[in-house]
Parts: structure tokens; C-alpha cells; sequence
């Protein structure tokens, strides 16, 4: 599978991919929560930071790089779109009379927007340097550490079940990938149609996964 499909793990010899996988998955979770707490600057610098880490020390392709922070473009234009509704409402409800001068009030971005797409990003970027460096292995042995310390107890019942939902988000990615491009291969356009036409079977091809994958881990009981 491509290392540039999103959160796809590509296998290195970097102090991240040397990290202890139980280590490494308590971090995802601290890192990618904390970053919605740190002010919007901090975020956007953090994620520049974080951005060139990956492709100057942990040396991700820059395409890999883009490729994870494609939804959070993707949500920034949702939002930037819902700030120009509300700040056309807003100003209408105002009662003024609408002049060019009231052009940039109605396109301006909300703060509160911005906030939030700064610390989302930042968890994005965080969590796609976690992914990128742990292979499926590890996010076994990882859950597998943490839960025998836990529980002291030599069987694991969570362990595999926990490292299949972590790894089902690039799966899912990988999909989506692919019927994307079979749409394209047969003149498909990127529109509202191909949303309405797509998301069905990638739902579909999901669902079938997972239930194959349910069904390897019983044969395997």
C-alpha cells in the first residue's frame, strides 16, 4: 500500500519508529487532546513545527504530508463558508444598508473558527507522526503492553480489538482512496455527485471489512 495514502505507516529507522509501541500510543492520545487545549498561535506554530518534523527528520513524502492534512483544508473551507452565512445574517439582522464597505465584514473569518481549525489541525498533524511511524505490529504489542500492566492478567481480550479500531481510520482512507480513483478512471467528476455516489459504497466496503476481519479473529480463537 502507498506511504502516501493517509496515515499509511511507512517503515523507517527514526527515534520515532524506535519508540516503545505502548509509549507511542499513550502520546496519540495525551498529544492529539492536548492540542485542543493550546492557544490558536501556539497551534499553528506547533503544526509548522510538527509539519517539517515530518518531512525533514522523519523524512514523510511531501505528499504523504498534504495527503493528512487534507481534511483539515477540507473542514476549513466548510467553515469558512458557514462564517460567510453567518456574518451575512449577522449583518442583515443588523438593519444597515448593505454598501461595498460591508464586503470584508461579511467574508471575514470568525475567531472562534479559527481557533478551532488551529488546534484541529495540530491534533491531525500529531496524530498522522504516530501512524507514519507505528506499524500494525506495534499497535498490537503497544495495546498488548498496556493492558497487561493493567490487568496483570497473560490474556489479552482487548488488545487486538483495540488495534483494529485504531487502524481502521487508514483502512477506511485506503478505501476511499481507491474508489476515488475507479470513479476518475471512469470520467467521474469531483462533485456533489460523486459524495452522493461514493460514501454508499465506501460504507458498504467498510462494513465488509470489518466483518471479515471479525470473522479471522474467531477462526483464530
Amino acid at each position: 500500500m502507498s506511504g502516501n495514502s493517509f496515515f499509511q505507516y511507512k517503515s523507517g529507522s527514526t527515534f520515532m519508529h524506535r519508540l516503545p509501541p505502548a509509549v507511542k500510543i499513550l502520546m496519540i492520545f495525551i498529544l492529539a487532546a492536548a492540542s485542543f487545549y493550546a492557544p490558536a498561535l501556539l497551534a499553528f506554530i506547533l503544526w509548522g513545527a510538527c509539519l517539517l518534523l515530518s518531512i525533514v527528520i522523519l523524512r514523510f513524502p511531501l505528499q504523504a504530508a498534504v495527503s493528512d492534512n487534507k481534511p483539515a483544508f477540507a473542514y476549513a473551507i466548510m467553515l469558512y463558508i458557514a462564517s460567510i452565512i453567518l456574518n451575512t445574517v449577522s449583518f442583515f439582522q443588523s438593519g444597515e444598508a448593505f454598501s461595498i464597505g460591508a464586503v470584508p465584514q461579511i467574508l471575514a473569518f470568525q475567531k472562534s473558527y479559527i481557533d478551532f481549525l488551529a488546534k484541529l489541525t495540530l491534533s491531525l498533524e500529531v496524530t498522522s507522526i504516530f501512524y507514519r511511524t507505528t506499524s500494525k505490529r506495534q499497535f498490537k504489542e503497544g495495546f498488548s503492553d498496556i493492558e497487561y500492566f493493567i490487568t496483570r492478567n497473560k490474556k489479552l481480550p482487548l488488545s487486538e480489538s483495540l488495534s483494529l479500531t485504531m487502524l481502521f481510520i487508514p483502512k477506511i482512507a485506503s478505501l476511499w482512496s481507491q474508489i476515488t480513483r475507479a470513479w476518475i478512471s471512469r470520467g467521474g467528476k469531483n462533485n456533489l455527485k460523486k459524495i452522493s455516489s461514493l460514501i454508499p459504497i465506501l460504507l458498504r466496503l467498510s462494513m465488509r471489512h470489518a466483518w471479515e476481519k471479525s470473522k479471522a479473529i474467531a477462526a483464530r480463537s
